[in-house]
């Protein structure tokens, strides 16, 4: 799914060059099965980290370079296995009033 998506994107921006190289990337998490993109909303943050707190997760990056204008591509994909400590509902709650989890994968950068 990331590979497609890095694919996608990085099509996207080509088709409207002449040349030069463009990176595609995209990143999903995934914990006991379920897929977790980026949150919609606060309630869904807290949902998706209340998932992965204190257990082990897999987080999936996927990237695309292509080169113009020989379409050249290379497409990778990543995985990286974090486990996130047990934090309390107060810390939870500490970290989405941070507003860090918006736009994320899973509703953190592990970085």
């Amino acid at each position: 799914m990331v590979a497609r998506l890095a694919y996608q994107k990085a099509e996207d921006v080509a088709k409207r060059l002449d040349q030069g190289l463009v990176i595609g990337c995209d990143t999903v998490v995934e914990c006991l099965g379920q897929i977790l993109g980026k949150p919609k909303n606060r309630e869904h943050a807290r949902e998706m980290l209340g998932l992965l707190r204190g257990r082990e997760h897999r987080v999936y990056s996927g990237l695309c370079l292509w080169m113009r204008p020989e379409d050249t591509t290379h497409v990778q994909v990543e995985v990286t296995k974090l486990v996130m400590d047990p934090i309390s509902d107060a810390e939870l709650e500490n970290y989405l009033n941070t507003d860090q989890w918006e736009g994320k994968a899973g509703s953190f950068g592990y970085q």
